[in-house]
């Protein structure tokens, strides 16, 4: 029986690392929700505090995990913990990013024939409200959120960090 909880094994950690990678995707789909309600690619400006949000919730796990293990936590430990979660928050927010499209913009999923594609439109512009509307989304919820997350994951360990130097007391 453990005594204490950060006496635990890691895996057992896995529903709070999902809870805050729910909790940043949540971030982020709002930020995405007004992107989608917006119809409008002047306001993509919005998925980047999306990302924003999304690295904010993934540094603030990082520094509760860190005071909640304090006695036997490493940097490498609280990297992989953080990238871990971060990995975790893209694939739930690309999911309710789906949902969100899915609901609120239900044509953008529609196929369209090959002859009106190529009659109407070509490959370097945007024809309608739809055309690459979904992959600006996409491409954000996936590399803008990896960005901003795995930056923060590198960044925040080193900083909170008190004493960096093994086998020397503070």
């Amino acid at each position: 029986m453990y005594l204490r909880r950060y006496d635990m094994p890691q895996q057992l950690y896995i529903k709070d690392m999902m809870k805050c990678a729910l909790a940043a995707a949540i971030a982020y789909a709002i930020a995405a929700w007004f992107y989608i309600v917006a119809v409008s690619y002047s306001e993509s400006w919005v998925l980047f505090i999306g990302n924003f949000l999304f690295a904010a919730v993934i540094a603030v796990f990082i520094a509760w995990y860190y005071k909640r293990h304090r006695a036997g936590i490493n940097i490498i430990k609280m990297i992989t913990v953080g990238g871990k979660t971060a990995v975790a928050g893209i694939g739930i927010a690309c999911i309710m990013c789906f949902l969100l499209l899915w609901i609120f913009m239900p044509g953008v999923f529609r196929p369209v024939s090959a002859s009106h594609l190529q009659l109407n439109s070509s490959p370097a512009q945007f024809s309608g409200k739809n055309q690459g509307y979904a992959l600006i989304l996409f491409m954000n919820a996936v590399l803008g959120n990896a960005g901003a997350a795995f930056f923060i994951s590198l960044l925040l360990p080193f900083s909170i960090i008190r004493n960096q130097q093994s086998g020397k007391e503070p």
